[in-house]
């Protein structure tokens, strides 16, 4: 994929023998860094709940849009 010039993600289920499983978050790193456009890539969690990857990466600097800490600086 990558070799081929493909970075666009659109979706993500990751799974184990028995269970869906969360990306890690390296997984997640990975997946933003190689295109911020993935930030709109779904990520299931279970057969019936998904959600885009900016969810489980709100603060992240490559996002653009993303939830910014607006506290004050003391």
């Amino acid at each position: 994929m990558i070799k081929a010039g493909e970075t666009q993600i659109q979706m993500v289920v990751e799974v184990a023998e028995d269970c869906i499983l969360a990306p890690c978050g390296r997984c997640r790193e990975f997946l933003i860094q190689i295109d911020p456009r993935n930030a709109d890539s779904t990520i299931i969690l279970d057969d019936d709940h998904s959600v885009k990857l900016r969810e489980l990466l709100p603060h992240h600097w490559l996002i653009p849009n993303s939830e910014q800490d607006v506290t004050p600086n003391a």
